[in-house]
């Protein structure tokens, strides 16, 4: 048998570990920001968390509460995160409310898997189909496609969330009550030393953004002069608008809006640049 060159066994260990010697920056809030760690690390990847956001509990939960015990009163809820999904069914049970008995005749809309597989925990059973893009806007077709004309949903969401959903299903004829189940805020108090550091030195060879507000608060706290060789990478659509906007550097946009997504849009990408 023919032993390998050093070359080939060079490439057989990159395409082992497609993202080896990278350095990536995950802007992701950190209770969020483990999953993509551990993807990165599996490619190779050093990966280096550094949130922008943080989640917190609303500031006051009596809208929400009130829905809760109104549950009844809805032709269907809305999730469009796994956040609010487990923030809300959380709060159903600790209010005593059965949500699976509640939501058992009801349309159950998901913004992608990892949503509905928090709503099966749950033991949501009525869950429509996923859209076959994960995020808000096809979402929306997606319901108003099923029917949303005198019907009213429930739209647990966090408190950064636009307007999109209720404005669309208001135009279809519908309504949507906003209950906001998490608060999503700027992080103080980090040192940001480092990351600087490394961004200076142009040893961060990506940054990953997740919501729109993480790259606000980027810029605002970073600046948005970046290195050449720093790519900048977006989960979604929605993200990459924020990135343009801000006049960031847009190298790579997740072809699926999920940490899995992320992480083959990022190894596709520096595989192709090698």
């Amino acid at each position: 048998m023919t032993e390998l060159s050093d070359q080939n066994l060079h490439h057989a260990a990159n395409q082992v570990k497609p993202l080896r010697g990278r350095v990536i920056l995950i802007t992701r809030a950190r209770e969020q920001a483990d999953e993509f760690a551990a993807l990165v690390a599996e490619a190779g990847g050093e990966p280096m968390i550094f949130p922008m956001l943080e989640i917190l509990p609303p500031r006051s939960w009596d809208p929400c509460d009130e829905a809760i015990r109104q549950l009844n009163s809805f032709d269907g809820l809305i999730l469009t995160s796994t956040n609010g999904a487990k923030h809300f069914f959380q709060r159903c049970t600790l209010l005593g409310v059965d949500s699976s008995t509640a939501l058992a005749n009801k349309a159950v809309y998901v913004v992608g898997e990892k949503t509905k597989s928090v709503a099966l925990s749950f033991g949501i059973s009525s869950i429509a189909e996923v859209p076959g893009t994960y995020d808000a806007r096809h979402l929306i077709e997606l319901l108003i496609r099923r029917g949303a004309k005198d019907r009213l949903f429930l739209f647990p969401k966090g408190s950064r969330s636009g307007s999109e959903i209720r404005e669309a299903v208001k135009k279809a004829g519908g309504g949507v009550k906003e209950v906001v189940v998490y608060e999503t805020t700027l992080v103080s108090g980090q040192d940001e030393g480092l990351a600087a550091q490394k961004l200076r030195d142009g040893a961060i060879d990506a940054i990953t953004f997740f919501s729109p507000s993480s790259v606000e608060s980027f810029v605002e706290r970073m600046g948005s002069r970046l290195p050449e060789k720093t790519r900048v990478a977006a989960i979604g659509t929605r993200t990459a608008e924020a990135i343009r906007e801000v006049s960031l550097p847009l190298h790579i946009v997740a072809a699926e809006s999920t940490a899995q997504g992320m992480i083959s849009s990022l190894i596709a990408y520096f595989v192709n640049a090698r």
